[in-house]
């Protein structure tokens, strides 16, 4: 649980640049084997 403005900032930072991780995956030719599939799944969810 986020319990002061401090946290909220920093966990806002990684999430955006979790986004942005995901919008280079997208942009990337590779086969689909070559992407965990943590990855893969946090791509379909996006």
């Amino acid at each position: 649980m986020i319990k002061n403005e401090r946290q909220y900032r920093i966990t806002k930072a990684q999430a955006a640049g979790l986004a942005r991780s995901i919008d280079r995956l997208d942009d990337r030719d590779g086969e689909p084997d070559e992407v965990h599939p943590r990855i893969a799944q946090a791509k379909r969810m996006h």
